[in-house]
């Protein structure tokens, strides 16, 4: 008899942690998935509202159009599948959701929030790739400043000329390039703003 009840206990373990495995490769996938709508008829997950056109904004203040497309492309970059949820980061990491929290707040990580907003982090998942101190050590300065998510990752991905034209990302990912090269670039940009004040 206890032979049956340990079988059966065994069976009922084995489809509940097959379960548990199905909902978690549908996560993945989703992670992965490409949206297969055009962008204009998505909805902002943030707004949950249809996403506007940037031509949309006020035409008659630069200005305020300028900020539209701004909103825009961040909702844009928030939405991208390789940016991932908590949830989704931790998953991915495989970290528990608390120890991806305290290294965003500790600025070993960084995560994009939408402008305006307090929660809804979405985390790069280039940065669950490299050397958590080479990252850490570029964010730093950021950190430091008090810079914006968005600042952080505009200057990752965007092409430096003293980085022989890469970005400050595949940078940090070749574990042979000199991290100071960055950090240096990080620290002049904050030395030059406060210099021109």
């Amino acid at each position: 008899m206890a032979l049956v009840n340990d079988a059966s206990r065994e069976v009922a373990l084995s489809v509940e942690v097959q379960h548990e495995l199905d909902a978690a490769l549908g996560r993945i996938v989703r992670i992965f998935a490409k949206p297969n709508r055009p962008f204009r008829e998505r909805r902002s997950v943030a707004a949950g509202e249809p996403v506007a056109h940037a031509g949309e904004a006020a035409h008659t203040d630069p200005l305020q159009a300028a900020r539209e497309r701004g909103r825009l492309a961040a909702a844009r970059e928030w939405e991208q599948p390789e940016n991932l949820s908590l949830k989704d980061a931790a998953l991915y990491a495989g970290r528990s959701d608390r120890a991806i929290n305290q290294d965003r707040q500790g600025g070993r990580l960084y995560a994009l929030v939408l402008p305006g907003r307090e929660r809804g982090f979405r985390y790069p998942s280039w940065q669950f790739h490299v050397d958590s101190e080479r990252l850490a050590a570029v964010l730093a300065p950021f950190v430091a400043a008090g810079a914006s998510s968005w600042v952080i990752h505009n200057f990752l991905h965007r092409p430096q000329e003293s980085l022989e034209g890469r970005t400050p990302a595949d940078w940090i990912a070749d574990a042979v390039a000199p991290i100071d090269a960055v950090v240096r670039l990080v620290d002049a940009r904050y030395r030059d703003e406060q210099g021109a004040a």
